[in-house]
């Protein structure tokens, strides 16, 4: 009788063990699940504000280019008047 009284105290001692490492690695898992998450957010507002530097840089382009382009319609302009008044 004494031994079964031992082997369950070791049984529920090893148990509860086993309950403490399930649990440390469940917070361990859980963890890590996080850290990927933040990582991947991470990640993935990188690539939105690169494509959107993309974008603002294209806009821009285009901005210059227009602006160049009247500029050159105002020179354009600007030498028709001159000789109309030649």
């Amino acid at each position: 009788m004494k031994s079964n009284l031992k082997y369950l105290h070791k049984h529920d001692a090893v148990q509860g063990e086993l309950k403490v490492l399930e649990m440390r690695e469940s917070k361990e898992i859980k963890k890590l699940e996080i850290e990927y998450q933040c990582e991947l957010h991470n990640k993935k507002n990188q690539y939105l504000k690169a494509q959107e530097d993309r974008a603002t840089e294209v806009h821009n382009a285009q901005l210059r280019f227009q602006e160049e382009e009247l500029n050159l319609k105002k020179s354009a302009a600007i030498h028709d008047v001159k000789q109309l008044e030649e």
